[in-house]
């Protein structure tokens, strides 16, 4: 019976399942991270995740905008993405900006001791909001920029992301649910790095290698 269960199981139990169903590097293993409530305390993996995204290169540069995606809509990457963004911006260097496709950015403003203020907004672009830590700010409603706008150009969506690119230190974006359409396969293009977050025993790996494919 435990066998007939492991073979038709379809999500991963444990990391290597995961690395082995997707055949990608496992960057790091996470517990429960705050769905509410700033966690501002030291957190070692989220240290050690922070830590090699800097150090990582494409085309010999440090990867300046980083995409988290997911399989499952409480997969728990929108967490993931927060504590990595309060991770840097209590570090030495300049802005990070956290951007999220997902959601309209009222739970992490909220988590971080904010409110949506009001701002205006520029046609196509990502109104971003301060929060209590200086050097971090959030997205607010940012699905109606042209990073996620599939009306919008492709020309349309690089030149908003280096933009951002020159505004900030760090991007660091949460992707919306649409796992297949053409306007995240397009996001996917115009950022510098993509980390797809598994849960355990939640996400299911045939949606997971799907979303892989389209990256």
């Amino acid at each position: 019976l435990a066998l007939l269960l492991t073979l038709t199981r379809r999500t991963a139990a444990t990391v290597e399942e995961a690395m082995r169903g997707l055949r990608l590097p496992a960057l790091g293993r996470f517990g429960a991270l705050h769905k509410s409530g700033a966690d501002l305390g030291p957190n070692p993996a989220m240290e050690d995740l922070a830590s090699l995204l800097r150090d990582a290169r494409v085309d010999g540069a440090r990867p300046a905008a980083i995409q988290f995606l997911g399989a499952a809509r409480q997969d728990g990457r929108a967490e993931l993405a927060r504590a990595l963004a309060v991770t840097l911006a209590q570090r030495e260097g300049g802005r990070i900006a956290l951007v999220d496709l997902q959601d309209d950015g009222r739970a992490h403003l909220a988590a971080l001791g904010s409110s949506p203020q009001a701002g205006e907004r520029v046609p196509g672009e990502v109104l971003m909001l301060p929060t209590v830590l200086p050097r971090l700010f959030v997205s607010f409603d940012a699905a109606q920029s042209d990073l996620a706008n599939p009306r919008a150009s492709f020309e349309g969506a690089r030149a908003q992301m280096d933009r951002m690119r020159k505004a900030f230190e760090t991007v660091i974006l949460i992707a919306p649910d649409e796992a297949e359409t053409y306007a995240l396969r397009r996001l996917a293009a115009v950022v510098d790095a993509n980390v797809i977050v598994v849960r355990g025993e939640a996400t299911p790996l045939g949606r997971a290698r799907r979303l892989r494919e389209s990256v």
